[in-house]
């Protein structure tokens, strides 16, 4: 039970730290950062790479992830086997226990038909 308390008590200091971002809409322009990286000369642009589209987004998100983790979540990495652990069992049990209700009914209703 005291492992729930602490998981709610995570959830609801996460939610306090990013309940203005959720809660507001927003809206992005980058015209100007499109200009000057338009005007810049090819070295100031492999210098000050700020172009998005070279940006390798899945390790963007991942330290994204782990920054999310570490600093607002307060959650050592040194749990990060552990975690990943429970969550490949509780997707084994996601799939396995339709699969297994799946065959049991269809071995009823060959035993039957």
């Amino acid at each position: 039970m005291h492992r729930y308390v602490d998981l709610a008590k995570r959830m609801g200091r996460f939610y306090s730290v990013v309940e203005d971002f959720v809660k507001r809409e927003w809206d992005f322009r980058n015209a100007n950062t499109q200009n000057l990286w338009r005007k810049i000369n090819s070295v100031d642009k492999e210098l000050f790479n700020f172009d998005s589209a070279s940006f390798n987004w899945n390790d963007v998100f991942l330290s994204y992830i782990k920054g999310v983790r570490m600093y607002m979540l307060k959650d050592p990495m040194d749990t990060l086997p552990r975690a990943r652990r429970k969550a490949l069992r509780l997707k084994i049990i996601y799939y396995t226990v339709p699969i297994s209700i799946f065959l049991l009914f269809y071995k009823f209703c060959t035993l039957i038909g």
